[in-house]
């Protein structure tokens, strides 16, 4: 039985900033695999998280441990090639401040199941997704040193070329870069905005700080969520509604952008579970907790506040369109089942939820609004 009570060792900074979540179960591109992290349970800092993969044709999970006291941290599937962030701890002593662990990306063949270490080093915050560059398909991945974006091959990881720019990916290779006034960064009052680009590197248009308000609970925020709809017509941003002093209804807002014109189409709001929602035609297809409420379970969250991150049992497959949201299904999970995280497949046609427990396993969820629970398909973790 897969241990999946994880255990997080990163920097609470990189739940706070948007990007696509590289710590939840992952499809492949081709549909053969599925990967997850493992906890192997040691307790403390003392936890190595493992790589679990699923073979969708043989329905066997394996494990893997990385070398050398490397504990995963995230996993991206890059073309066929799976790429894993890992951490391990300083072995001397680091001063205040300072990063407690080293960091470092590796390579694992799944035909061998050996890992081997790149010279990349993994952003905290930002996720690597594959695009085009000059009519190639490349890995464009996010560098911390230089607060730009290297443009990797997809053979052998070298590089291409560099950009002096920080892109967020919004899937099919398009991405979005933030727009701000000289001495500042990020959306914020000082914003100019975002730029999108298509999957061939162009800018296709610019939506202001004035509009990317519209869909905010308060002012103009960093957007947690960058989606392009099946169409490649429209933008998906999405929101924190956190605050000091007030507490919004939902957990997060959310816009869906014109690409045509760079303005707000309409708006909507959502207690969206770790992951991304995904657009098709008009509407947009995310898995939700019940209620915003979920109480705090020992060992399965990590050190934050935000009620986003609590895992829960009372799951619903939620479709908003411009006339509002409606419930597709509430999810067949068990007494004692929680879950926290999901992700969707590279064609918007399934999420991939995690369930913790006594019984983990994973749930296969159609993108769809005519769903029954008959429907949902169960892959034990054994």
């Amino acid at each position: 039985m897969l241990n999946v009570k994880l255990s997080y060792i990163v920097l609470a900074c990189a739940f706070l900033l948007g990007c696509d979540p590289n710590d939840v179960p992952r499809l492949s591109p081709d549909g053969k695999y599925i990967v997850l992290l493992d906890d192997l349970g040691k307790g403390g800092e003392k936890n190595l998280i493992q790589v679990a993969i699923l073979d969708m044709k043989s329905n066997r999970w394996t494990r893997h441990s990385l070398p050398e006291g490397w504990s995963a941290n995230g996993v991206s599937w890059v073309d066929s090639k799976l790429l894993i962030n890992a951490l391990r701890p300083k072995k001397d002593e680091v001063p205040k401040g300072e990063p407690t662990h080293d960091m470092s990306c590796w390579l694992l063949n799944l035909d061998s199941g050996k890992f081997s270490e790149t010279t990349l080093t993994p952003h905290i915050v930002l996720t690597p997704f594959v695009g085009k560059h000059k009519g190639s398909a490349c890995l464009y991945f996010p560098d911390m040193k230089s607060k730009g974006t290297k443009i990797l091959s997809l053979q052998d990881l070298s590089e291409v070329e560099a950009l002096p720019l920080e892109l967020q990916g919004a899937g099919d290779g398009w991405f979005v870069h933030s727009l701000s006034k000289e001495g500042h960064k990020g959306v914020t009052k000082e914003s100019v905005g975002i730029d999108v680009f298509n999957q061939d590197g162009e800018r296709v248009c610019q939506i202001s700080a004035e509009e990317i308000a519209k869909a905010c609970s308060r002012g103009v925020r960093f957007p947690q969520c960058v989606r392009i709809s099946d169409d490649h017509k429209k933008l998906v941003l999405g929101f924190e509604t956190s605050t000091t002093f007030r507490k919004y209804p939902a957990e997060y807002t959310f816009g869906v952008f014109d690409l045509s014109i760079g303005k707000l189409l309409w708006r909507g709001d959502s207690n969206g579970l770790h992951g991304l929602p995904v657009m098709i035609g008009d509407a947009v297809f995310a898995l939700e907790a019940k209620s915003r409420n979920r109480p705090a379970v020992e060992g399965m969250l990590r050190p934050t506040d935000e009620s986003r991150s609590q895992p829960t049992s009372e799951v619903v497959l939620a479709r908003h369109t411009r006339e509002g949201r409606s419930v597709v299904l509430g999810l067949p999970l068990q007494k004692g089942d929680l879950a926290a995280r999901y992700s969707t497949s590279p064609d918007r046609g399934t999420f991939v939820l995690l369930v913790e427990g006594e019984n983990p396993r994973i749930l296969l969820v159609p993108a769809h609004d005519r769903l029954e629970a008959k429907d949902v398909h169960d892959l034990p973790l054994k």
